[in-house]
């Protein structure tokens, strides 16, 4: 027969088990690619594409095609920004942009398309700024994470497009003022430095 004590430290163990967060994040990856979009020496928006990996891709894929020939068209696509992409909105979809270190929010993406590479699923979309940001006065970030972490949003790379008036560089590296994840993960931030 089993003592009160053994139970006793079962329960507490159990208790204290159930405590932590699971350890079965994230489900889905997500590996992006940053392009500042630059006008007359100041960034008017930010393009953004996302890459699935295989697994989400093929659900995706199964969710939105026809299955025959395994690519979007365009009404594909329209019902993807209206269904899976547009459930990201909630989650500045997964891209925090902020200047001056101040989040900007109500961000409406532009120019949303999905593709179909080699059995990976991609998007592609613009964030307009509401305002141009000269970034060699106001410091520019990008950080990328969905909050509960069931998705795992990585960049990738980050790049400069537009008129080439400004002498700038772009960098990775863990978002020092932002934690996901029970505090356990700190995403990942592109910077944009002039």
């Amino acid at each position: 027969m089993i003592g009160l004590r053994w139970i006793a430290v079962l329960l507490v163990t159990l208790i204290n088990f159930m405590a932590y967060p699971a350890a079965a994040h994230p489900h889905v990856w997500v590996t992006t690619v940053t392009r500042f979009i630059v006008a007359k020496g100041a960034v008017t928006g930010i393009r953004v594409e996302w890459a699935f990996d295989e697994f989400y891709s093929s659900s995706l894929i199964e969710d939105y095609t026809d299955h025959h020939d395994v690519k979007f068209d365009a009404k594909d696509v329209a019902a993807l920004k209206k269904g899976a992409f547009q459930r990201t909105a909630g989650q500045n979809y997964f891209t925090f942009i902020k200047v001056d270190g101040k989040l900007l929010t109500d961000l409406i993406p532009s120019e949303f398309n999905a593709t179909v590479v080699k059995g990976i699923v991609h998007y592609q979309f613009l964030l307009p700024l509401r305002a141009p940001v000269d970034p060699r006065r106001h410091p520019l970030t990008v950080t990328y994470y969905e909050e509960s972490y069931y998705v795992d949003v990585t960049p990738e790379a980050a790049h400069i497009e537009g008129d080439g008036s400004l002498v700038c560089k772009t960098t990775i590296a863990e978002d020092p003022n932002t934690t996901i994840y029970f505090g356990m993960v700190k995403p990942m931030m592109v910077t944009l430095h002039c």
